[in-house]
């Protein structure tokens, strides 16, 4: 199978269809500013600002959380390293 990127081949087209989408972009979020409608957000003294995400978490999600950590094996990241260090001779290299 000869996969193929969804990309133009041409980088200039591909430019041009990017700044024509950050245009359309930019005109619609100055006429919600100009309407007070930015969605989750606004601008205040000049300056956009975004509302925070809050995370949508299951019901149950905090102790399942816990137990997976519980699961996995203690291992410092100094040790790691050296380990992978030790399998792929990186710092043969230099």
């Amino acid at each position: 199978e000869n996969a193929k990127l969804a990309v133009p081949s041409n980088p200039q087209d591909w430019l041009a269809d990017r700044k024509a989408r950050l245009t359309i972009a930019l005109k619609r979020l100055a006429r919600a500013a100009r309407n007070g409608t930015i969605p989750h957000g606004s601008i205040e003294d000049g300056t956009l600002r975004i509302d925070r995400l809050t995370a949508d978490v299951p019901d149950g999600a905090e102790v399942l959380i816990l137990d997976l950590y519980r699961r996995m094996p203690s291992v410092r990241i100094t040790d790691m390293l050296l380990e992978v260090d030790a399998a792929l001779g990186f710092t043969d290299a230099f």
